[in-house]
């Protein structure tokens, strides 16, 4: 084979190897580019020395013995969907949502109450929870403004025998309400709504990350199953919401 040939030969073959490179690199931006970003959910612990609330947000007869609890057997306890760790959640909302798992129960209503920590009441509602089993809904109307920078000492009971209150089965807790920086407003504004939970979760504001993730339950259910266990909940994630038990404002 003539030098000529060889060079020229040599010459295609480099020319072959570089449009082959160049469109594996360009593949490769490519598919960077469509894969979604990560999105963490898991929610941060408090702060080192920060206030715990002193109010479970789980519950089991509370307020009187266990034998005359309403709760079917071998079910898993009235529980406030909210961080266990500190008993505590955080909102910027006037008139957040809260989501209770309530187990199958034989109660003769359920009931839900806030009030402010000098005592006053802010909200009181009855409802039916017979024979229910999953996530009620307890929403605020929108009369209720919690505001910003107090915090508040919620309960929600099922009633087991109204002559005899002492049965009660009950979980209760506090939450805080508190405001929205500028700044985080602003990058809201321009996230998609797993975004904007994933950016309340880094803010540790627990009743708007836990309100989206639960309208976004069916499309992300490994989001809402991180959510819950990394607030020790993950048990929760797998009961289906109640829809017998809209609680009327």
């Amino acid at each position: 084979m003539s030098r000529l040939k060889s060079i020229h030969l040599l010459t295609i073959l480099a020319l072959v190897l570089s449009s082959v490179a160049l469109w594996g690199f360009s593949a490769q931006v490519r598919a960077q580019r469509q894969a979604p970003s990560p999105i963490a959910l898991e929610f941060p612990p408090p702060p080192a020395g920060s206030r715990s609330g002193p109010r479970s947000t789980v519950g089991g007869g509370v307020r009187g013995d266990n034998d005359a609890s309403c709760r079917a057997e071998d079910t898993m306890p009235l529980t406030a969907l909210m961080p266990t760790r500190d008993n505590m959640a955080t909102t910027v909302a006037g008139n957040p949502t809260f989501f209770i798992y309530v187990p199958e129960n034989s109660a003769e209503g359920g009931e839900f109450a806030i009030v402010s920590e000098e005592g006053e009441e802010i909200y009181f509602n009855e409802f039916e929870v017979s024979d229910t089993s999953g996530i009620v809904k307890v929403s605020l109307p929108e009369t209720t403004n919690l505001k910003v920078g107090e915090t508040y000492l919620w309960q929600f009971a099922l009633v087991c025998d109204r002559s005899d209150r002492q049965a009660d089965e009950l979980v209760q807790g506090e939450i805080e309400r508190k405001a929205l920086s500028e700044e985080l407003q602003t990058q809201l504004e321009s996230a998609t709504p797993l975004e904007q939970a994933e950016m309340y979760a880094q803010e540790r504001i627990w009743n708007e990350t836990v309100t989206i993730l639960a309208q976004l339950r069916p499309e992300y259910p490994e989001q809402w199953e991180e959510l819950l266990t990394s607030v020790g909940l993950g048990e929760f994630s797998d009961p289906p919401f109640a829809e017998c038990c809209t609680v009327e404002n």
